[in-house]
Order: C-alpha cells, then structure tokens, then sequence
C-alpha cells in the first residue's frame, strides 16, 4: 500500500482517532485519577484534540472522495496548528510567570462546550501549575510535541489528502 493510497483508506484515518482517543485518555486519567486539574490553556488544548478527532471522523466516513478529505485535512491541520500555538503559550507561562497574568476559568468557545461536556473542557487548575515531568520535560512541553507532531503529520499528509486520484 503506497502513502498515497493509505491516506485514502479508513485505516489513516482510524489511527489519526486512535491517537486522540489516547491522548484524551492520558488527559482525562491525569484529572481524575492523579488529581491534576486542568487549566484554560489545558482545556483549550482539549478541545483542539477534539477538533483532531472532529477531522478523523470525517475522514473516515468517505476516505476515497477528494473533498470529505480535503476537509478532513483542513480541520486536522487548523486544530493541530491552534493546539501548537496554546501548548507554546502555556509553556511560555510556565517558563516565564508574571504575576500580572491570572489565567481565567472561563472558557471562550464558539458553542458551550464547557457546558456540554464539563467533565472535559472545565477549567480548575492554575496555569503555572507544573505538577508532572517525565524524561525532563513538563506536561505542557509534551503537549506542545504531541501538537507539532500532529501538524508536521497534517503537512505530510498534505499531498497525499488533496490528490483527486488514488
């Protein structure tokens, strides 16, 4: 199976969701089960996990017709990138805390999200919290990988998404 004919299958797709599904879970297990709570940065990077997602399932209902991709690959590309550009905020609060930034606990969202699904996309914690790190880096460094390699996939994936044949 060629690149090109993989970003056409259900299969690409399936994995695109299979890597938020787990990201969400390690989100949500690190709330409910380790006590972290989640900040506005977090929450917003939450959601734009949930717009990854959002792409992943349209993509996968038709994989083979250029424009369910197309549009598939435009949400996954926009989430991904908004995802990276929070994740970078929240590092630079963590790294560089001024005591004239207070983050809110109010989520500005197109629909009421916070609302819908507020065992997700409600803000608890504090911004500069810094409460886990592994192999040196903290939560919100590893968050900011996981969303430039959600990107950087998206820019792979680019050529093979917005083919007209398979």
């Amino acid at each position: 199976m060629s690149f090109t004919q993989f970003a056409h299958s259900r299969k690409s797709w399936g994995a695109l969701l299979g890597f938020v599904v787990l990201f969400e879970a390690c989100a949500l297990t690190f709330q409910y089960l380790f006590d972290y709570q989640p900040c506005i940065m977090c929450v917003y990077q939450r959601a734009a996990l949930l717009g990854i997602g959002l792409a992943a399932v349209i993509g996968s209902i038709r994989p083979a017709h250029w424009l369910w991709r197309s549009i598939a690959w435009l949400v996954w590309l926009i989430a991904a990138t908004w995802g990276t550009q929070i994740a970078h905020e929240l590092v630079q609060l963590q790294t560089n805390p001024s005591p004239f930034h207070v983050c809110s606990f109010t989520p500005e969202f197109w629909l009421p999200l916070d609302q819908w699904m507020p065992w997700l996309l409600q803000p608890t914690g504090s911004c500069t919290d810094e409460l886990w790190q592994f192999a040196g880096l903290t939560m919100a460094q590893w968050t900011r990988v996981m969303f430039a390699g959600f990107t950087i996939a998206a820019v792979v994936f680019s050529k093979a998404c917005l083919t007209w044949k398979k």
